[in-house]
């Protein structure tokens, strides 16, 4: 008698349903009866990633933002909340073209 698919299995089942409730788009890929593959939709990945860091910053006047276009999460913080969207114009427009270079702080690999 032939053994389940894995993706029938119990445990797994519970784990993708974990990761959709945090928000992640993914698809399953069944190799065989034994293996699967979870791949993932970058944009909710990084919408994720974002949620995740707005939500343990408290400065109360803050803005974070991922721009698909540069492939970057920014974090915008300032005393004045109607300065927050001038900041994201601004600093965009001055991030954009140093995208390619890379910096190793804030716990950046070298």
């Amino acid at each position: 008698m032939a053994e389940k698919s894995i993706l029938a299995d119990q445990r797994l089942q519970a784990s993708l349903r974990r990761l959709k409730a945090m928000g992640l788009k993914f698809y399953t890929s069944v190799i065989d009866n034994d293996s699967v593959v979870i791949t993932f939709d970058m944009d909710s990945v990084a919408e994720y990633l974002r949620r995740a860091v707005e939500s343990r910053i408290t400065f109360p006047n803050k803005l974070v933002v991922y721009d698909k276009e540069t492939n970057v999460l920014a974090i915008f913080i300032s005393r004045s909340a109607k300065k927050l969207d001038e900041l994201y114009v601004k600093a965009m427009a001055r991030l954009a073209p140093s995208i390619g270079s890379e910096h190793s702080e804030g716990g950046g690999r070298e």
